[in-house]
């Protein structure tokens, strides 16, 4: 069903689990005139089912996701509609994730100490079909590349770096695979392979690393 929305507006579903981050968002957005919030998610799986309701035109979604993650729900939602544009909130400039991201099919980067009008124009620019990528991001990826200074994310595949997040956030091997829709033996092939790469040797491990790259939040840690 098609959300409501003002005549000619921007339509724009909102992923964002910080419910004073995603009002402040809202309002900025809507000050606008002609962009129009239609729907309001917490989390990866709230926003697959808002999208298919909702049918917006932008989706604004926050990295840092609890539950199935920015990287898969990006996945989903592309099989929800692959016309959908997709725009990144990242909490910080490192490249890693977004990177990830934008192989994944997101249409551009912002990140939150980005000024207003610099937020605002991010979805006018995916809304018309372009990429938008956050300078300081940009900026770091370069000198990220040309330097040689890589991130221990950068070996890692988008599907590695999502089971890595849900390891990372506590959950189990049986709780991933039913979540990814994969087997058990899978994604304990995925784990190996993560703990190999980032040379950790536990979970505990995996978890700060997580956290020193802005991958999860220190509140996901059971």
């Amino acid at each position: 069903m098609q959300g409501r929305s003002k005549l000619g507006s921007i339509k724009v579903v909102l992923v964002e689990d910080e419910i004073l981050v995603r009002s402040l968002i809202k309002t900025l957005l809507e000050s606008t005139g002609n962009i129009d919030v239609i729907g309001e998610a917490v989390n990866g799986e709230e926003a697959v089912q808002l999208v298919k309701k909702k049918c917006p035109e932008v989706v604004v979604l926050d990295i840092n996701l609890a539950g199935i993650g920015a990287i898969e729900a990006t996945r989903l939602l592309r099989r929800v509609d692959d016309s959908i544009r997709l725009l990144a909130l990242s909490p910080n400039v490192d490249p890693s994730v977004p990177m990830r991201l934008l192989e994944m099919g997101v249409d551009g980067v912002i990140t939150k100490s980005s000024t207003p009008e610099e937020f605002v124009e991010a979805v006018r620019e995916v809304h018309r079909g372009r990429r938008h990528l956050d300078s300081r991001v940009a900026r770091n990826i370069v000198l990220d590349r040309v330097s040689g200074r890589l991130s221990p994310l950068d070996a890692l595949t988008p599907r590695e770096i999502e089971v890595m997040t849900w390891l990372a956030k506590g959950s189990r091997v049986q709780e991933i695979a039913t979540a990814l829709s994969r087997s058990p033996k899978t994604i304990s092939t995925l784990r190996s392979r993560v703990f190999r790469k980032l040379d950790v040797h536990s979970d505990v491990e995996l978890a700060l690393l997580a956290i020193r790259h802005r991958l999860i939040k220190l509140d996901f840690v059971c």
